[in-house]
């Protein structure tokens, strides 16, 4: 789990964002408490496909089809 990590940047002012499908797996309680303080702390919880579809906004770009083709590969 990242909560350490995502910890130390939110206290020094970095934008914290944490895609929970990108983590590794930890028992639920945990996790959702580990997720809970990063929130609370001012870090942002996320998915993959959330945390890129922020990044990436024209998805009939050349670029946003390819992220698109992506994702799609991703959720399988």
């Amino acid at each position: 789990m990242v909560l350490h990590t995502a910890l130390d940047h939110v206290v020094v002012g970095d934008d914290v964002i944490v895609p929970v499908d990108a983590s590794g797996p930890m028992p639920e309680p945990t996790e959702s408490a580990a997720l809970r303080q990063i929130e609370k702390a001012g870090g942002t919880v996320t998915s993959v496909a959330g945390l890129i579809t922020g990044v990436v906004c024209d998805f009939t770009t050349p670029t946003g089809r390819d992220v698109n083709t992506a994702l799609h590969h991703l959720a399988g």
